[in-house]
């Protein structure tokens, strides 16, 4: 078991893992494996090969999944070392053989919860609640097929009845706010100064975005504008470290998330 372990050290952390053998294993630590595997996770993403100036064959996809199992096996040892854990159950589904003769259901976890709501317990929320089960047929998870279309990751949880109607609203909120200004990354990369800043905020019209405004104005020309807006989608936080960080996701779950809706998207980018 050990020998795979140090396979899996290997993948993440680079060849030297397998020279220091057992001893490496011992000083691992879960910090050091996540940030390896999310730096590898994103150079590796099939959606990577879609980046700018990505190399061609750079994200296949194989060395995506790798990262991934290496990662499950490694942290399973890490947290088994460190002590028992709980794993999240996954969401039940709601079964035909519930139903009762005179054709009303059987009371199930979702009538347990309502109880609990009336009787000033607060319900869980977020992709938590639904692996535990609490909203199996709540109205705020969508039930029924994916749409027969390309997805972002935040509709593809939610399409896929991973997370609620609110949590999706949430991340879409979160990510919005964590955005980079504009006007901000342009002070920053010296293009304008803070007096030009402010007569652009005051000029700035009604759904006019603030470079066209300080195009409009002569205060920045086309190719600045877009360099700094190549600077604030590389700053762009990804909507996925939402559910991971808010919604304790696990990282690993996220990843295999991610490669079933490359392979949903990739059927109907085909298809158009």
């Amino acid at each position: 078991m050990e020998l795979h372990l140090i396979d899996a050290c290997a993948t993440l952390l680079g060849p030297q893992a397998r020279k220091g053998g057992q001893g490496f294993l011992h000083q691992l630590d879960i910090s050091v494996i996540r940030q390896a595997y999310r730096r590898l996770a994103v150079a590796s993403h099939p959606d990577a090969a879609r980046r700018p100036g990505a190399k061609p064959g750079s994200a296949d996809g194989k060395r995506f999944i790798e990262a991934s199992r290496a990662y499950e096996l490694l942290m399973g040892y890490l947290l088994k070392r460190r002590g028992p854990v709980t794993p999240p159950r996954a969401r039940p589904r709601p079964s035909p053989a519930a139903e009762r003769p005179n054709g009303k259901k059987r009371p199930g976890p979702d009538a347990k919860a309502q109880d609990k709501k009336h009787a000033g317990e607060k319900p869980s929320s977020g992709a938590g609640s639904a692996r535990a089960g609490s909203s199996a047929r709540s109205p705020l998870y969508y039930h029924g097929p994916l749409p027969r279309r390309r997805l972002r990751l935040a509709e593809f949880l939610y399409y896929s009845g991973r997370v609620s109607w609110q949590s999706l609203i949430a991340a879409i909120v979160w990510q919005r706010a964590a955005k980079p200004k504009f006007g901000e990354l342009a002070r920053e990369m010296r293009a304008i100064t803070g007096r030009d800043l402010t007569t652009i905020l005051r000029a700035k019209r009604r759904s006019e975005q603030t470079g066209e405004t300080a195009r409009r104005l002569r205060l920045l020309n086309a190719d600045q504008v877009a360099r700094i807006l190549r600077l604030q989608r590389a700053r762009h936080k990804p909507i996925g470290r939402y559910f991971v960080e808010k919604e304790r996701m696990p990282s690993a779950e996220l990843a295999r998330i991610l490669w079933e809706l490359f392979r949903h998207n990739a059927r109907y980018e085909r298809a158009g």
